[in-house]
């Protein structure tokens, strides 16, 4: 397993609304019901109603919390039966009388471990949740995560990593999401690459892992056009925001052949990108990576670079940030990771009921969907051909005619550049609905496959299908219209 099966999703936007979490009270229940079915499923939790044909209870399933409803014919007994304590923690909503200092709360999540062994999506999907429902602006991962160099199939790993991946910007419109890096190596590079600050601490260091030397020659270019294009598109990401350098150096962490190099000016300043000028001497040059090996950031070396880095602790990070009232909203990152680790290492241990793999993947599957038609709508709309900018043969030259030939005073003839930009973004555009039109079919298909699995659907039926001919309608008058002449 390598990145090829990581860019069929990657970087991609998530499904923020999931049953995962409810914004429920249970602390006036002392018990809790217990619904056994009579294959010997048996989940406990809150019956929230019952009738002939549906039990319906809230409950856990793995780390998730949903409302299950499972058809009557299926059920041998509903009883009573108390609960550990914490079972259904969850936030009532923190201090909102202090709305100031909570602005600049925080909770920290420790990263440890590699994907697919101690590390998942579900580990820090409980403090995502109870950030975006406590409304506790910041995150802030504490990372320490290195995997060694890849020798065997890693599709676990790589799947967890998606929906990390999916996770993380799923919540990013509600959460700032920081890094403190203490070591950094392989897939754990998702959390550095969705965060606004990244800070490296003493000793540390981010990168991935080289394309092993001994894999076979198709294998390896697949792996490398990958990271080439997930490179790429993180890497313009974040040159769009933080300039070209930046970019560059996001992309040599991850592609083995992006370049990247850091000179000192004459006016003692350091200026890095993917090449130097011609004119800079070999001598101001500080940084210059291997062509054939992906970069690797230390902290010295992120230090001898002019880049911010971290001798404190999370604390430290508040006052470097210049947030005055930062502070941990509560220990819940911490303890909710611990708790959810313990867990899922305590499944990987026994064998997952079928049931539950089933509910697991719709969930992910139904984030990746929603990402999908998020992402390419917003991509068509910035792509419409009505919002370019064209020119016509009478603004060009200041004739009194149409272009060439054609009668007329107003001169609204489009140039033969304009007319081929038009068409060059209608057909990009009519793809962009087209991928959505795609992922509005597949959703549809999840949520009737929730909807048999208990759980709540994404969608209202009619949504999608309202969507579903909107999209068919404005294809149809993109082709109608692909040919233009005239302004």
């Amino acid at each position: 397993m390598s990145f090829a099966h990581l860019a069929s999703h990657a970087p991609s936007r998530t499904l923020a609304a999931t049953a995962a979490i409810s914004m429920l009270c249970c602390a006036a229940a002392l018990r809790a019901d217990v619904v056994e079915t009579k294959d010997g499923r048996r989940y406990e939790g809150n019956v929230v109603s019952q009738n002939d044909e549906i039990v319906s209870i809230d409950t856990l399933v793995g780390d998730l919390r949903i409302t299950l409803k499972l058809p009557r014919i299926e059920v041998a007994s509903v009883s009573k039966s108390p609960l550990p304590d914490g079972f259904f923690r969850r936030s009532t909503g923190g201090d909102n009388s202090r709305p100031d200092e909570m602005n600049s709360a925080y909770l920290e999540v420790p990263i440890r471990g590699v994907f697919g062994k101690e590390l998942f999506a579900d580990v820090i999907r409980p403090a995502l949740n109870r950030a975006r429902y406590s409304k506790v602006p910041h995150i802030v991962f504490v990372i320490d995560s290195v995997e060694q160099g890849k020798t065997e199939d890693d599709k676990a790993g790589f799947d967890e990593a998606i929906a990390t991946a999916n996770l993380l910007q799923s919540h990013s419109k509600w959460i700032q999401f920081h890094s403190i890096v203490k070591n950094c190596v392989g897939k754990a590079i998702v959390f550095p690459l969705h965060s606004s600050t990244v800070r490296l601490t003493p000793g540390s260091e981010i990168g991935t892992n080289d394309i092993p030397k001994d894999w076979e020659e198709a294998r390896a270019a697949e792996e490398l056009a990958i990271r080439r294009q997930i490179a790429g598109e993180y890497g313009a990401r974040v040159a769009a925001k933080r300039g070209d350098g930046l970019g560059a150096l996001v992309q040599a962490l991850i592609d083995p052949t992006a370049s990247f190099v850091a000179w000192r000016n004459d006016d003692k300043t350091i200026t890095f990108g993917a090449t130097a000028p011609k004119d800079v001497p070999t001598t101001n040059i500080i940084l210059e990576d291997d062509p054939e090996k992906t970069l690797r950031m230390t902290y010295d070396r992120a230090k001898s670079l002019g880049l911010s880095v971290l001798d404190g602790d999370t604390a430290a990070l508040g006052e470097q940030l210049g947030l005055k009232s930062w502070h941990l909203e509560s220990n819940f990152g911490s303890e909710s990771v611990n708790r959810v680790t313990r867990q899922q290492i305590e499944r990987q241990q026994k064998a997952a009921t079928v049931f539950e793999m089933r509910i697991k993947e719709n969930i992910r599957r139904r984030e990746a969907v929603e990402n999908q038609i998020q992402m390419n709508l917003k991509a068509a709309a910035e792509m419409d051909p009505s919002k370019g900018d064209y020119s016509t043969y009478g603004r060009r030259w200041r004739w009194g005619w149409n272009g060439y030939g054609s009668a007329g005073g107003g001169g609204t003839s489009l140039t033969y550049e304009s007319q081929q930009r038009w068409t060059n973004r209608t057909d990009a555009t009519l793809m962009y609905l087209n991928r959505a039109y795609s992922a509005v079919v597949a959703a549809r298909k999840l949520d009737k496959e929730a909807a048999q699995l208990g759980l709540e659907q994404t969608f209202k039926p009619e949504e999608l299908e309202q969507m579903a001919t909107d999209l068919q309608t404005k294809g149809r008058m993109l082709r109608l219209h692909r040919n233009r002449y005239e302004k």
